[in-house]
Order: C-alpha cells, then sequence, then structure tokens
C-alpha cells in the first residue's frame, strides 16, 4: 500500500480506517458489528459523498476520485480494437487505453457496490471482478490509485474470465453481490474447470485451437455450452491444459512467509451453500515451530516435512526434509507395487482475497517399481487448481456441543491391509456411529456390513474400542483407537447436529513408519428413532453427488429411483446428452435401514434383469450379479433425511451338480449422504423419539440427482464410463482366495472364479465365457487383466433446520452463515488392484461383541 507518491506531501495517518474516517462522514459512528470480517474499515450506508470541514477551521477537503490503472493479457497477436470499461454498481466508466495498458477514473462510488472490468477486441473478451469498491479504496492509500501491484485482478486475462464466469456459474447466472459472496463461490470455481475454461479462452484467443464456425471469441463459445463442451473434449485438449494457469502472468505473489497461517485448508472445488461430505484434493499445509512445514495430503504419506522458501516471483517453494513417500499398487500398464517419493511442491498464488485465495499447485514426484528393481525410475509432474482458507478462521471452536451420551457419526480410520503388497496403509476404513460417552472409554455402535454372507439384511453388530479428548478453546475433538490417532475440526455451518468437519489422522504401518492422511466427512447426531415399512415409498432426491461442486465442463449425470408399494420400482441413468438407461429393482425395509436390491443374471444369449439368483440359475444362467444400496437414516432436517449410505455387490456362478455356488461379496462403499423427500409416504413416515407412529398414505417417485462423475452405476468398485456399461453389471474373474471377513469397506468375504463379459461389448450383455478355472495363477491374471485410470467422485450438502433440543444461546448462534465446504470434485487417480482384485488377505481381528 502507498501512503505518498513523488511530488505529494506524506499523510501520516495510524490507520487507512482512520483516514477514511476523518474525510468520510458517512463512516463516522458505524458499530463495529457491520465491519466486513478481516478488515479494519467499516461498511457504511450508501450515501453520497461530501466535503466536510476538519476541527471547525480548515478548508473543505473533497474525497479524491478513485482511479484504477491495469493491464490486459492473453491479447491475440491479431487483435486491434482493444477497449476497456468498469462498471461500478449498474453506472459505466470508459476507460483510457495505451497499448495493452488501461486507467480509468470511477469518481467516488459507494462503498458497498462491485466493480467490474471488461475488455474486449478481435477475438476477445474478457473480464474480471475486482471487488467492492470499498476495498478497493482501502488497497488505494493515499493517492486514491489501485494499480496490479496492490490488486492482481486489475489483470484482464483469460484467468480471471474463467474465473468471473464460474463464480456466476455457482450463483446461478449472475455476478455476486458483494465480496463475502464472490469468495463464497471461489471456493467453488477453484476446480479442473477453472484450468480448463481459462486455456480455452486463450487458445481461441490465440488460435492455436480453431474456434468453431459462427463464434467470434472464447466468452461467447463459454457462453454456449453444449458446444463449449464439445471445444474442450476435442482429443488432446485436456493434456494441453494442464500446467496452464501455473505457467501464466496471473499471481498476487507472496511477499512474505509469514502471510501463510498456521494451518492452511487447500481444497479443489466445493459445492456452493451446501456442506461437504467429502473431498477430492486436499491438503492442509501446518507450519511448525522450527521454520518447517508438514503438508498433509488426503493420500497417506510418511513423513510430509518440507523446508519452505520463498522466490523472486512471490512462488512458495517445499523441499522436502523428510521421506514424503507413499506406496500404492498399480494396475496399469503394467501390476506393481509403486513407491511414490515426493521432490518437492509449488505454490503461486492467483487470486488473494480477504478470506479465500486461489492457488496453482505444482508437484513432482518420482516414482519406483519395486517389483522390477532395474526399471528407471519414473518422473511425473501433477498440477491442482485450490483455494485455500486459514483452518483457524474456517473451523468452529464450539462446533461439539453435548458431546458425552450422544450418538455421533465420523469416518472410522484404521490400519487397512490390501494390495499386492500385503502392507498396511492409513485409510478411512467405514461411517460409523460414534457412542461417545462421559468418560473417555467408548465404543462404535454397529460396526461393519449390513448384509451378511448370502446379502441378505442384517444388523451391523461389531463395536471397536476408542477414547476421546476434546479442546475446548481450539474445538478439536481427538479420537483414539488401537491403530489410528485423529483430530477432528467442526467447521463452519448453520447447525451443532449436523456439519462437515475436517480431519488429521495418524498411524504406523507394518514398518513403524508413521503415516498422516488429511479428510473431509460429516457428522451428524442420530435422532431417528424407527422407520415404518411404508416410509420407503415416495418422491425423493439425493444430493451425495449433485452436493459436488458444479462442474461447467463435464455432463450432468441424474440418477432416479421409482419404488412402488409392492417393493418393487425402476432406477433411471440420465447423462446430459446420451441415452437414458433404465435399471428394474426391488427393495425392502429391515431393521430400520432401506435395501435397494438390482440382480443382473449371465446367459448364453447375454445379461439380463433378474429377481433372484435362485430364479437365474432356475432359469441356466451361468453367473449372476447382485448390487445392494443401503441407507441408514440417522437424522432429519425439513424435508432431508441425512444417514449411513452402503453399497455392496456380489457376483455368483451356478455350481456343479452337488456344490455350492462360488461367490464374490464387496462393499464398494461406506459414506456419509442424504435423500430429500418430495411427496408421498416419506412425507410422514419416518418416527422421532416419543413420537407416535406414523403410516404413510401416498405413493411416488425417489429421484437421486448426480453431478458430474458421480453416483455411477459400479461393481467391485470400478466406475461405469458408459451408458451400456451403466446399465448391465459386468462380471469379473478374481482369484480363488478365502479369509476372515474383518468388516471394513474395501473388504470381501470369500472369493472364487467367476465370469467376465467383454469389455468390448458395448451393452456388456455378450456371450458368457466358461467358468475361470479354480487354480487361477494370480500374476497370470493380472498380466492378462490389468486395468487403467478409474474416476472416483464424492460431493456433499446442506440442511434446512436443527432437529436436536438446544438452548436459546446454542440456537442464536446456530444462525451463523453456512459454509461452503469442500467435497470432492471428480479426481482421477489409478485405483489400488486392491478395487478391482480381493486381495484383502489378513488376520480375523472380529471385534468384541457389546449388548447395549
Amino acid at each position: 500500500m502507498r501512503f505518498a507518491k513523488a511530488g505529494m506531501a506524506v499523510v501520516a495517518m495510524a490507520s487507512v480506517a482512520a483516514f477514511a474516517a476523518a474525510l468520510m462522514p458517512e463512516f463516522r459512528g458505524i458499530p463495529a458489528s457491520t465491519r466486513i470480517s478481516g478488515s479494519s474499515q467499516p461498511v457504511p450506508a450508501a450515501t453520497p459523498a461530501a466535503a466536510i470541514r476538519v476541527n471547525g477551521s480548515q478548508p473543505r477537503i473533497p474525497i479524491a476520485a478513485l482511479k484504477l490503472s491495469g493491464e490486459v493479457v492473453g491479447l491475440a497477436p491479431q487483435s486491434t480494437g482493444l477497449a476497456v470499461t468498469v462498471t461500478v454498481g449498474g453506472q459505466t466508466y470508459l476507460a483510457t487505453v495505451q497499448g495493452n495498458k488501461y486507467s480509468a477514473n470511477i469518481g467516488r462510488p459507494s462503498p458497498l457496490d462491485m466493480v467490474i472490468v471488461e475488455a474486449k477486441a478481435t477475438r476477445v473478451h474478457y473480464r474480471s471482478v475486482l471487488g467492492s469498491a470499498d476495498r478497493l479504496r482501502m488497497l488505494a492509500g493515499s493517492d486514491s490509485q489501485v494499480v496490479v501491484a496492490e490488486h492482481s485482478s486489475l489483470r484482464v486475462s483469460p484467468y480471471s474470465t474463467a474465473l468471473s464466469w464460474l463464480v456466476r456459474f455457482a450463483l446461478g447466472g449472475r455476478d455476486a453481490a458483494s465480496v463475502a459472496e464472490f469468495e463464497q463461490a471461489m471456493r467453488s470455481a477453484a476446480n479442473r474447470d477453472l484450468e480448463t475454461v481459462a486455456y480455452a479462452l486463450s487458445a481461441a484467443a490465440s488460435g492455436e485451437w480453431p474456434l468453431p464456425a459462427g463464434f467470434s471469441n472464447g466468452y461467447q463459445l463459454l457462453q454456449a455450452r453444449d458446444a463449449f463442451r464439445n471445444y474442450v473434449e476435442q482429443s488432446g485438449f485436456q493434456l494441453a491444459s494442464q500446467g496452464y494457469l501455473f505457467a501464466q502472468q496471473d499471481a498476487a505473489p507472496v511477499k512474505s512467509i509469514s502471510e501463510i497461517p498456521d494451518r492452511l485448508v487447500m481444497i479443489d472445488g466445493v459445492p456452493y451453500a451446501e456442506m461437504p461430505l467429502t473431498a477430492g484434493n486436499l491438503f492442509l499445509l501446518h507450519r511448525k515451530a522450527d521454520g518447517s512445514v508438514d503438508l498433509h495430503e488426503n493420500k497417506p504419506l510418511v513423513d510430509p516435512n518440507y523446508a519452505i522458501g520463498l522466490d523472486s516471483d512471490g512462488v512458495v517453494g517445499l523441499q522436502p526434509n523428510g521421506a514424503g513417500v507413499r506406496t500404492y499398487d498399480r494396475t496399469a500398464p503394467s501390476p506393481g507395487i509403486i513407491q511414490r517419493t515426493s521432490l518437492g511442491h509449488s505454490l503461486r498464488r492467483l487470486t488473494l482475497g480477504q478470506d479465500v485465495s486461489i492457488w496453482a499447485v505444482r508437484s513432482v514426484w518420482r516414482d519406483v517399481d519395486l517389483w522390477n528393481p532395474g526399471a528407471t525410475p519414473v518422473t511425473l509432474t501433477e498440477y491442482r487448481t485450490l483455494s485455500s482458507t486459514a483452518l483457524a478462521a474456517w473451523s468452529r471452536s464450539d462446533g461439539w456441543p453435548g458431546t458425552p451420551g450422544l450418538r455421533r457419526t465420523l469416518p472410522w480410520m484404521c490400519m487397512q491391509v490390501g494390495g499386492l503388497s500385503q502392507s498396511s496403509s492409513l485409510a478411512e476404513c467405514d461411517y460409523v456411529k460414534h457412542a461417545i460417552n462421559s468418560f473417555p472409554a467408548s465404543y462404535t455402535v454397529e460396526h461393519g456390513w449390513s448384509v451378511d454372507e448370502q446379502m441378505q439384511p442384517q444388523v451391523a453388530f461389531g463395536t471397536e474400542d476408542f477414547t476421546w479428548s476434546l479442546d475446548a478453546a481450539q474445538g478439536v475433538l481427538r479420537i483414539v483407537n488401537a491403530q489410528t490417532d485423529t483430530s477432528f475440526w467442526r467447521l463452519a455451518g448453520q447447525y451443532r447436529s449436523l456439519g462437515p468437519v475436517l480431519y488429521l489422522a495418524s498411524g504406523r504401518d507394518d514398518t513403524g513408519a508413521v503415516q498422516t492422511m488429511v479428510g473431509m466427512s460429516l457428522t451428524m447426531v442420530e435422532a431417528i428413532d424407527s422407520l415404518p415399512a411404508d416410509a420407503a415409498v415416495g418422491d425423493w432426491q439425493s444430493g451425495y453427488s449433485a452436493s459436488g461442486a458444479p462442474t461447467y465442463t463435464f455432463r450432468p449425470f441424474e440418477y432416479l429411483l421409482f419404488r412402488d408399494s409392492n417393493g418393487s420400482g425402476t432406477e433411471e441413468s440420465r447423462t446430459h446428452g446420451l441415452p437414458v438407461t433404465t435399471f428394474p429393482l426391488n427393495w425392502t425395509i429391515s431393521n430400520d435401514g432401506i435395501y435397494d436390491r438390482r440382480i443382473t443374471g449371465q446367459f448364453s444369449s447375454g445379461s439380463r434383469y433378474v429377481g433372484s439368483c435362485v430364479e437365474a440359475f432356475n432359469q441356466g444362467a451361468s453367473g449372476c450379479a447382485s448390487r445392494i444400496r443401503y441407507f441408514k437414516p440417522l437424522l432429519k432436517t425439513m424435508d432431508r433425511y441425512y444417514g449411513i449410505e452402503e453399497i455392496y455387490t456380489q457376483t455368483m456362478y451356478a455350481p456343479p451338480p452337488g456344490q455350492a455356488p462360488s461367490y464374490s461379496n464387496y462393499r464398494v462403499v461406506s459414506r456419509p449422504s442424504f435423500y430429500a423427500c418430495k411427496n408421498g409416504a416419506c412425507m410422514s413416515g419416518f418416527v422421532y423419539p416419543g413420537s407416535p407412529a406414523r403410516v404413510a398414505a401416498s405413493l411416488g417417485t425417489l429421484s437421486m440427482m448426480a453431478g458430474a462423475g458421480g453416483m455411477a452405476d459400479s461393481n467391485q468398485g470400478v466406475r461405469r464410463t458408459t451408458p451400456g456399461r451403466a446399465a448391465i453389471p459386468r462380471l469379473r474373474y478374481v482369484a480363488d482366495i478365502s479369509f476372515w471377513p474383518r468388516g471394513h469397506q474395501s473388504e470381501r468375504l470369500r472369493m472364487s472364479g467367476i465370469d467376465d463379459a467383454s469389455d468390448d461389448c458395448p451393452d456388456c450383455g455378450g456371450v458368457a465365457k466358461s467358468k475361470a478355472p479354480k487354480a487361477v495363477s494370480l500374476m497370470a491374471w493380472l498380466s492378462a487383466r490389468n486395468g487403467g485410470p478409474q474416476t472416483i467422485a464424492g460431493s456433499a450438502a446442506d440442511a434446512d433446520s436443527d432437529v436436536i433440543p438446544e438452548t436459546a444461546a446454542d440456537a442464536a448462534d446456530d444462525k451463523d452463515p453456512g459454509s461452503a465446504g469442500p467435497a470432492g470434485d471428480v479426481a482421477s487417480m489409478p485405483v489400488a488392484v486392491r478395487d478391482r482384485v480381493p486381495l484383502e488377505v489378513g488376520p480375523d481381528d472380529t471385534a468384541t461383541q457389546r449388548l447395549r
């Protein structure tokens, strides 16, 4: 900030706020409660500026007009006729342009007016949101002029345009009305879309990727969503865009390491005004007392400690002090155990906000194939676009009220055995109710699978012991079990009984090394007492995947579920621009949970849906596949029912005469989710403590909304990527291995050789192959059946009311603004072999049973 210019007297002041108060009468008498968070400058009413007399005798001093000076980058070589305008609260000002530089005098705008710059030239239409006039006035200092060095958003570019557009998209097609709203939506915009859109605008301007016929610039193309999607789906486009943002001029340089808070959450896109259920890319940067930093990721790492530095361009560099290593199973191009070691990270800040900033992150890794010591190590680079928020600003210190005596859902962390290496790895193994007692020794409730070995409903009766402690000052709940130590922070939100959490977990692997992992999830307090038989009938909407960050460039996906009162129904998979696929299903309610089952038989003529595997085998099927979606409602907020959702699959094959069928059971996922009842029996079907049972009266449909890449049909953890593959579950070969069930989410109960429809068959209904031999060679199978990268998605949702009785003080405090927490934007990563082949072979760790 400048307080003097050459040829001007130095104005001494204690603060910008004091200076403004001395000059602007409308700033006087404003209570502290009306000030913008993070700023010392008050927010006045929008009254005209006026000259005032200082100390009753001095000349009248007018408030200086605010002047903006910036630049336009990303112009095409043949661009001519550059024109720049500045819009402030509906008033438009024409800027003076020299080359690619511009300046504009915008007078004395009302402090809360948002300021937007727009630049147009041949093949170019860019825009940038600068924020509110009062923030610009604060940045301007005594000379009332703001330049790029003081506010990077004065650089109008493909990046600033992409950010502006994706914020508008998150807000339903309008510009933000305030800085707070803009920054909230920035969390949504900070995803893979941001780099894709920015690169597309630049490539269209330069002619690197020619515009389609009928479009004169990239911004015009951007507004035609289907045409723009086709543009970015061109072969090689996404690969070419990777790293674009990191390499551009756009930057809000870091001037000092001290600008970085002690704990900084860095995360990719989250939904606007929705609570997170999970997260995609997620970092927690922790500055330590010795000057180093830990950079925890949402994948297990050993010793992720780094030396931190700052280069001349204001880019933060992290160089490994520790191991920064993890081991994972590779499925392609050949099976192997890969040891990945960090070679460092570079963090380039693109936008500096008051509470939320945006970064382009470059990470470099070295992969070593432990199964092939002679192989050359591979160096690879990853690029991410992330928003950042100080954890202290995002979390709430009072996030765990009434903790003792409640049953509260949280992720259950464990050291999970799996994969080719058979080594343990830190993982989110379950999502389960925790009985948090008034004394430290507590235990989980209904821990394990909600189906038995025959895939029939059962109460999960397992428990796991843990101890807990609460740091009330910091709002940190600590859960310690036999394998892991996890700290949970409640993130800002409206409700105490329901809300997003960030966790940092640690645990020792088989070598004794400590692995750490950060993640995002949801916590809720159990409040639903029982579930009548008719409660599942009605019109529903599920928001698990819909609550992910809105993705402008990916095709919207919708999942619908229609239930009839007789226990039958249908599901529909709808992907924008592709045919609708319909699935028949049957459903039941058992143990206060809803079970939806889809069953497919494999016949010589192809795959078709059947009522049961017994029916399929009686009709001559060679194989049968079942998929079960289980939902246990725990808490209601208005029309939403939050709870635990699990997905199970089973594959079976007709046995030789006199033998039992071989089968493979697998829990695909255990996670928080919600369903919103829109009409029908579900409107009155759920019963609360102390309430009489209510029987539903009407029928309807259940609709499940899913975002890009979300809630697609899956079998053995592998996401389908085409409509045909979503239509019919495929059957796969697995190894003939048996082991004790541990009950964690990625484990199978028993495995045998099973059939597989052809991967080349568009509808997965090819002629069944002969049964795989029982003595299958695992390595031969892996060599023949290695897979490629799969897409994993997650997301989040918000609620409309609380259900837990609270004190008046609690209720009043719950009115704090909801926060768009992280939720999983689409993240692509290799799926471990254990996600395609059941290899989790480990000792029995059956927990002590409790009847409570």
